[in-house]
């Protein structure tokens, strides 16, 4: 069963997938909403709790984590062109987010250009199985 992370407009109820790669929390990570969309997310500032996602698929996902894309190629490949500022409201204390097209996101939110996923311990691996089976069911 997946891990609720949040709840916030226009996507409902978000789940994690994958934490890619953690720190003190989830910085590079798939997660999915209820009808199993897929997003990448990389968390972008501790101070405001903020995150960028972007629609995403399967094959996405596995051409980077297999070195085939760099990691800011694969948020570039966003389904619909679009990305979205995840950001915690502390008045409100919610979650909410912003749209923008994709060529409108700073440099400095994606991750390096020509950086290579290079992570590849076993719970990487059981994620490209996982990939791959569901690649297969489609």
């Amino acid at each position: 069963m997946k891990e609720k992370w949040i709840e916030v407009d226009p996507f409902g109820s978000l789940y994690f997938e994958s934490i890619l790669v953690y720190f003190n929390e989830p910085d590079l990570f798939v997660c999915t909403d209820q009808s199993e969309k897929k997003y990448l997310g990389v968390f972008l500032d501790e101070n405001k709790e903020m995150h960028l996602l972007v629609e995403t698929d399967n094959q996405n996902i596995l051409c980077m984590i297999n070195k085939e894309i760099s990691m800011e190629q694969a948020f570039r490949k966003t389904k619909g062109g679009k990305a979205f500022y995840i950001l915690y409201d502390a008045v409100t204390d919610r979650f909410a987010s912003r749209e923008v097209k994709i060529s409108q996101v700073q440099k400095e939110d994606l991750p390096e250009s020509n950086v290579l996923f290079t992570l590849n311990d076993g719970n990487i691996q059981n994620y490209r199985s996982l990939l791959q089976e569901q690649i297969k069911l489609m």
